[in-house]
């Protein structure tokens, strides 16, 4: 009788304990740049097509042991995915060359890292010109 009762306590203290929330990340900034010499990673970017793309985020603190993705919105659309980057000491890179029909003159592309569960990235912006302008 009394171990049933102790069962009974410690199987109702588990139900009620606390589920385990993923920690958030408390800073996680991305960036862009074109991989020409001499470009600085930004908050938005400029590029033609064909012109290769680096996008690079930092995350804190850092997740190692996930991996994130990469969401792009492609201009007058939802939000869709389009990577799976892994996470080393907190920063994750990804790659992206504009190809014909990426090129929206006067509306950016938008992207971010997303960590299932701990959070996004803060938005960048490209914004792919088509040979015209």
């Amino acid at each position: 009788m009394k171990r049933r009762l102790v069962a009974l306590i410690v199987g109702v203290s588990a139900l009620a304990a606390p589920v385990a929330i993923a920690h958030p990340a408390k800073r996680f900034d991305a960036c862009v740049r074109a991989r020409v010499a001499g470009e600085r990673c930004a908050n938005s970017a400029e590029a033609g097509r064909g012109t290769p793309l680096a996008f690079k985020a930092v995350v804190r603190p850092n997740h190692n042991s996930e991996d994130a993705r990469m969401w792009r919105l492609r201009p007058h659309t939802d939000w869709e995915k389009v990577g799976r980057v892994d996470i080393q000491d907190g920063r994750m890179s990804w790659g992206w060359v504009p190809r014909e029909g990426d090129t929206y003159n006067f509306t950016a592309w938008r992207f971010r890292f997303v960590i299932p569960g701990h959070g996004h990235s803060d938005t960048v912006k490209v914004h792919v010109r088509s040979d015209e302008f």
